[in-house]
């Protein structure tokens, strides 16, 4: 079974972070926390202890300033943001020769 990176909850905030299958980390956030405590999957998101857990979003305050902690891009997001900004170079590389074809053709070059 594979292992995950889970983030034990506790009072709506992330009280550790640790490594393991989700039952065995449910277990230990409860066995540590009390029977409030539970383990949510952060493998993507780079959470940390103290950081604010609710409603399925986490936050974290620094420097007076919280913001949402994102999930950082799969392979396949970064794949398609790499296709989607190949095929805008295309078009934009298409419209500049079109161009550069129209002053060629009026004799500006």
């Amino acid at each position: 079974m594979a292992h995950e990176i889970f983030a034990l909850i506790h009072n709506g905030v992330v009280a550790n972070v640790v490594v393991g299958t989700f039952v065995d980390c449910d277990a230990v956030a409860k066995a540590s926390y009390g029977n409030n405590a539970f383990a949510i999957e952060v493998t993507r998101i780079p959470v940390r202890s103290g950081d604010a857990y609710h409603d399925g979003v986490f936050e974290r305050t620094e420097n007076g300033e919280t913001f949402v902690v994102e999930a950082l891009p799969t392979e396949a997001d970064n794949i398609n943001t790499l296709n989607n900004l190949i095929n805008t170079m295309r078009l934009e590389l298409d419209a500049v020769s079109l161009s550069v074809l129209d002053l060629v053709e009026m004799g500006e070059t």
